[in-house]
């Protein structure tokens, strides 16, 4: 899946939402886009401990 079409189907969710203690929400089981090297490496210190948290961005790219 393209970045853009993630990006659109994640709108489409996030705008059906409804919070409630009664409520089920189906849930996303996994995502897969690329790591670069320097994500790779953070998401080992963060397994080794070196670090308590790593952010990882995906830029969703909008063409108009």
């Amino acid at each position: 899946m393209c970045a853009g079409k993630l990006c659109r189907v994640i709108g489409r969710v996030q705008v059906n939402c409804d919070v409630g203690v009664d409520t089920k929400h189906q849930t996303v089981q996994g995502v897969a886009f690329p790591l670069s090297r320097a994500a790779i490496n953070e998401l080992r210190r963060l397994k080794a401990g070196s670090v308590t948290y790593v952010q990882l961005v995906r830029a969703c790219h909008v063409l108009l």
